[in-house]
């Protein structure tokens, strides 16, 4: 299925890169932003994970190619600890998460200050874990780092604060499917989900 996500994205950035050197209205900006990562509890196999809640930083690249339309590429990385109850052992990964994604933008409509829109793609959440603790104490077990497809979805609005400079503040959602470290007993079989509230500043050029 990455295979598939990467094939659409590479359409998506060549379609977005020949539209903007057609047409006069192509732009270009890079923003930089706070995040937090927000993830929901996934239960199945008599096993629940609960995520605890963290903060990180998400940095976007964005192509227009139309006066609405828009082609977005995206990092982000948070770090959260990924909790396991699978009684009668408990697990607890400190985990760095990372996303790597691309995601079409759509414009909604434009004032002298304020530009809202909606976004919708594909792409990557990788889990490093860090340290592992086994019932709360620290193992030597050895963790394996998980990516899993990411299916993503939001809004946002810029808002012209200065010359070439926009103050971008947006929701971003990620499900996904819940990571389990390749540990038979951890497998839910169920949906994660990452809500990413973010606010940062946008350079356009």
């Amino acid at each position: 299925m990455l295979k598939r996500a990467s094939l659409v994205l590479s359409i998506l950035i060549l379609t977005a890169l020949a539209a903007a050197q057609d047409q006069d209205y192509g732009r270009f900006d890079i923003s930089v932003a706070a995040a937090a990562g927000l993830s929901k509890q996934s239960t199945g196999n008599s096993v629940t994970l609960h995520p605890t809640q963290g903060w990180g930083a998400l940095v976007s690249g964005r192509v227009r190619f139309g006066s609405r339309s828009a082609v977005e590429f995206d990092y982000s990385r948070v770090r959260n600890t990924q909790k396991f109850d699978a009684p009668p052992f408990f697990y607890n990964f400190n985990t760095s998460v990372r996303e790597y994604s691309g995601v079409y933008v759509y414009t909604l409509f434009k004032t002298e200050k304020w530009e809202p829109f909606l976004l919708g793609g594909l792409g990557a959440i990788s889990f490093y874990p860090k340290i592992t603790y086994l019932n709360g104490v620290q193992t030597l077990y050895t963790s394996v780092n998980q990516r899993e497809l990411a299916y993503i979805y939001g809004g946002g609005a810029d808002y012209h604060a200065w010359k070439r400079v926009y103050v971008r503040a947006q929701y971003r959602g990620l499900i996904y499917k819940a990571p389990d470290f390749q540990y038979s007993n951890l497998f839910t079989g169920a949906h994660g989900h990452l809500a990413e509230p973010s606010v940062g500043l946008a350079f356009r050029f």
